[in-house]
């Protein structure tokens, strides 16, 4: 794990340098998903970092809430059933 201080400045640095994603997956490894989510709905003017900020914010509530383990088998269950089509 890094040492908080430079992890934190470097996402600063990061941001300042409208490097939003990178800022975002340094909060990420870190386990720091509210943050991650701060730092990429700065970024305006892109789709992606609006679709992570939203899954980052469902995989912490599905982690919250206990249902990890459910939600990868319904996802296992729906990758299945696309190849059965």
């Amino acid at each position: 794990m890094r040492d908080c201080g430079l992890d934190i400045a470097e996402v600063h640095i990061l941001i300042q340098q409208g490097q939003f994603l990178e800022a975002a997956d340094l909060h990420i490894r870190e386990n720091r998903m509210l943050d991650a989510v701060e730092v990429l709905l700065k970024d305006k003017d892109s789709k992606e970092a609006v679709q992570r900020a939203s899954q980052s914010l469902l995989d912490a509530l599905w982690s919250v809430l206990g249902l990890r383990r459910w939600r990868r088998e319904l996802k296992q269950g729906q990758g299945e059933a696309a190849a059965n089509q």
